[in-house]
């Protein structure tokens, strides 16, 4: 594997896997979630790969999208390694530092653990430039995902969760426009079908009063 070995790559993805497993997403104890119940980082991972699947083969099926889904279910699946060794550095302090500086240090730590010529630091740099189609649906599954799981902290009754699910909202919109307009319809028809269950953006309305989430709907 190029600089390193393959059994000092594998055992430390093992190891950063390992962490991942056991670290929740700060966005979520901020906002008054329980760690007992927090969605680690690695179930988010694990959740964006398979939407990363599942989108790519309605993408590719029913858009004519040439995209692999095996492909951007795995950029998704490695997309967060970086934070077993920088933490989940929150939205807010990304956008105080600037999300490139917040790429380049997770790529800059992958690159010193694992080695520039490693598939691992090849897969999470596709997924931060955005490079390929399969990194762009890998992108469009995170956001998915965490706006999924906000979904279900609301219903839960973690309200203060309100604002993420509408920041989501509107960055899933934001990512599905560099896509055709035909697979966007089939992207919000299931976030649709999601989100009006319990009309939960209601919901957050009714609690928080905000009016970000109602523009965001």
């Amino acid at each position: 594997m190029g600089e390193h070995s393959f059994v000092d790559v594998a055992s430390k993805v093992i190891g950063a896997v390992g962490v991942l497993k056991e670290l929740p997403r700060t966005g979520w104890l901020l906002r008054g979630v329980p760690s007992a119940v927090a969605e680690t980082v690695a179930a988010h991972s694990f959740e964006s790969a398979i939407i990363a699947f599942l989108l790519s083969l309605e993408f590719k099926r029913g858009c004519g999208l040439e995209v692999d889904p095996l492909k951007a279910s795995l950029i998704a699946l490695f997309h967060d390694i970086g934070e077993a060794y920088i933490g989940d550095i929150v939205k807010r302090a990304s956008r105080l530092i600037g999300e490139s500086v917040k790429d380049e240090l997770e790529l800059k730590v992958i690159e010193e653990e694992y080695g520039g010529s490693s598939p691992v630091y090849s897969i999470v740099k596709e997924y931060v430039s955005r490079e390929s189609l399969e990194a762009r649906v890998a992108r469009l599954a995170e956001s998915l995902s965490t706006l999924v799981q906000s979904y279900r902290y609301v219903a839960s009754g973690y309200m203060a969760v309100c604002e993420i699910l509408a920041s989501m909202y509107e960055k899933l919109r934001r990512d599905a426009e560099e896509f055709s307009s035909e697979c966007v319809a089939r992207l919000f028809e299931l976030v649709d079908l999601l989100m009006e269950r319990d009309d939960i953006f209601g919901k957050c309305y009714q609690v928080a009063g905000s009016p970000e989430v109602t523009e965001a709907r």
